[in-house]
């Protein structure tokens, strides 16, 4: 399965998740606000909203219940929802690094001598001239005009008499 069809699957789930959360908190809102027990004695409505037995007292002890379960429900599917959208992000920046890696490993070798900085080497590719062995090596190095210090194995100019990394001297 590709990364990109993980993503999609859990943008769904999160959405998913968030919109059942809040179905369910307005539900169990419902419950808790919307009460009506019309008395027969001094009122016509019969309308009977969230009540199902004839006390008051009953009633709301009834609807408490169904606001705590509905509010629990819901706050879980939403904390469900922040899992699957940060697990998006995560295999989404992941992804992303993989894409920039990619192109840093297809890139051309390329130097770039900035001579305001004693002629270092600033965008050298890795592993481009670091392992540089033999003499056809050394002399390719030098009709570029760069040279590898022996010890921290940092590209500097031809001209340069001191490594700017690790101070080794330059014959």
């Amino acid at each position: 399965m590709s990364k990109k069809n993980i993503i999609i699957i859990l943008v769904t789930l999160c959405m998913v998740f968030a919109v059942t959360g809040c179905v369910l908190i307005g539900k169990g809102y419902d419950k808790k606000n919307n009460y009506n027990n019309p008395d027969e004695e001094y009122s016509f409505e019969e309308d009977y909203i969230n009540s199902y037995v004839g006390g008051d007292a009953y009633n709301y002890i009834i609807n408490g219940t169904y606001f705590t379960a509905y509010a629990i429900m819901g706050t879980g599917f939403l904390i469900m929802s922040t899992i699957a959208g940060v697990a998006t992000l995560v295999v989404s920046c992941k992804q992303k690094q993989e894409n920039v890696n990619e192109k840093d490993f297809n890139r051309k070798e390329e130097v770039v001598i900035d001579s305001s900085q004693n002629n270092n080497i600033v965008g050298e590719k890795e592993n481009s001239f670091n392992d540089v062995e033999g003499e056809e090596s050394i002399k390719k190095c030098e009709e570029k005009g760069i040279k590898s210090c022996p010890e921290c194995r940092c590209i500097v100019g031809c001209e340069t008499k001191e490594c700017p990394n690790c101070g080794y001297l330059f014959e």
